[in-house]
């Protein structure tokens, strides 16, 4: 479309035409790459697992080979460290979005240390997984706001163990 334009621009004789041409081109091309939703990169049959590169945290992506996608983890800041950078949000959801993902199926939390909990309030936002696992460990406090924040959004959520052997069979 907007070698179209460029080729409209340069054959027709008035400079208004032209400009009006160019503009309802460019107009045309926007609407047409912001409405646009390329398919997700995923390839059925597969199993996949990706580390996702967060820095020294930890965040996964499983895609299975029915194509369902699961987070684990959500990275963060290690340890006591505080930090205004969202891993979340200019991280995984970059990913994410990257690869075509626009909703998750599962979004896990083994525990509530800071290095798997940081980013996954963007997270819970950006991608609104149909649950939440959390695992058995005891939590911290930005951990049990988690929960909560996903049950506000619509969010089931399940705790322990038992979400292994149900995903899995």
């Amino acid at each position: 479309m907007a070698v179209g334009a460029l080729i409209a621009a340069m054959t027709l004789p008035k400079r208004r035409t032209r400009l009006f041409a160019g503009l309802l081109a460019l107009c045309l091309s926007s609407l047409w790459i912001a409405g646009h939703t390329p398919p997700p990169l995923i390839h059925p049959g597969v199993l996949e697992f990706t580390a996702i590169d967060v820095r020294q945290a930890d965040s996964s992506l499983i895609v299975t080979p029915q194509g369902k996608t699961v987070l684990t983890e959500a990275a963060g800041p290690l340890g006591f460290g505080q930090s205004d950078f969202d891993l979340g949000e200019g991280v995984l959801s970059p990913y994410l979005w990257a690869r075509g993902i626009s909703r998750l199926d599962r979004a896990v939390l083994t525990h509530g240390h800071s290095d798997h909990v940081g980013g996954m309030r963007a997270v819970l936002e950006n991608f609104k997984p149909q649950e939440l696992w959390v695992g058995p460990v005891p939590p911290n406090r930005g951990f049990l706001d988690l929960p909560a924040q996903a049950k506000r959004q619509g969010i089931k959520v399940s705790s322990g163990r038992r979400f292994l052997s149900v995903w899995w069979t």
